[in-house]
């Protein structure tokens, strides 16, 4: 699986793309598309693996311009772009740094967790693996967000989850 991956896609050759700053507006532009879901839904998926290839090495400038795009793509009308909006963010909290900022965070769980009370079962349950994910990285602003989203969520089921990584880590 990865090392197939690192073959098909060099992690040097797409830095040299990102640190041109040519692929991630690119990819921006594309998640924006208005007609074309499939485009919507490719660039998701191009965006969680670049994510997972290199986001590590992104600059904060960079994750500050992905985050917001990503939460207008959980506004998306077909839950499958929503889904896959999730798993782009999973990849975001999986690559980011832990000294990334917690304020920036905050701001990415508190526009995101609202998501985990999506009408849409496969919706719900794709962001509360984002946020098991956000969970690992950044233990506060997770606990932060989930405290926050239990007062105003239907049912707490997927916020308990959350929780409950958070108990067993001691965080």
């Amino acid at each position: 699986g990865k090392m197939l991956a690192r073959r098909l896609c060099p992690r040097k050759a797409l830095l040299e793309c990102v640190h041109k700053a040519e692929l991630i507006p690119m990819l921006m532009g594309t998640l924006e598309e208005d007609y074309y879901a499939d485009t919507r839904a490719a660039s998701c998926h191009a965006l969680q693996h670049l994510l997972l290839t290199a986001g590590d090495k992104l600059t904060d400038e960079q994750r500050r311009a992905v985050y917001p795009n990503l939460l207008k793509r959980m506004d998306d009308s077909r839950n499958e772009i929503r889904i896959a909006a999730c798993s782009a963010v999973a990849a975001f909290f999986e690559a980011m740094p832990d000294s990334y900022d917690e304020t920036n965070t905050g701001y990415l769980l508190k526009g995101f967790v609202v998501h985990m009370d999506d009408p849409d079962a496969q919706v719900q349950e794709a962001v509360c693996a984002a946020c098991v994910a956000a969970a690992r990285k950044k233990p506060e602003a997770t606990r932060e967000a989930m405290d926050a989203a239990r007062a105003t969520h239907r049912h707490p089921r997927y916020i308990d989850r959350v929780v409950a990584v958070l108990d067993q880590a001691g965080r």
